[in-house]
């Protein structure tokens, strides 16, 4: 339900900020967003075995088997932070919100632990590498 109110009100400003007031076309303005492939840059980041999408899940895995706190993941983000976009993955564990973030720099295929989380995932796939 919370899913479908959110497309509702997606579509509805949409709609209601392409339409100009003179006609009863819809006019769309084109701006890039690119925070979907910053997003696929930060989840493949690392080597073909070792990436920090695959260390994220083996995480997540061995923190279900040796924990009894419910774990839910709330997804992955991506926000324009001028040049570079800062990339979220955000879940809960029990009541705690957990944030692993990046900055990715879409020009150069570089990616960058931000908080301490990131760092960990990092270190981990370097230690393959």
């Amino acid at each position: 339900m919370r899913k479908l109110l959110c497309l509702i009100f997606i579509l509805t400003s949409l709609i209601i900020l392409g339409c100009s007031s003179t006609s009863n076309s819809a006019t769309y303005q084109s701006t890039p967003d690119f925070s979907s492939q910053a997003v696929k840059l930060v989840q493949n980041y690392g080597s073909e075995d070792t990436t920090i999408l695959k260390t994220i899940s083996s995480v997540l895995y061995l923190a279900k088997q040796s924990s009894n706190k419910r774990i839910e993941v709330i997804g992955w983000s991506a926000y324009k932070k001028g040049d570079l976009y800062e990339v979220i993955f955000e879940l809960n564990e029990g009541d705690k919100k957990v944030e692993y973030t990046w900055e990715a720099d879409l020009q150069t295929g570089k990616v960058y632990a931000v908080n301490d989380n990131a760092d960990t995932i990092m270190n981990i796939i370097n230690s393959y590498n």
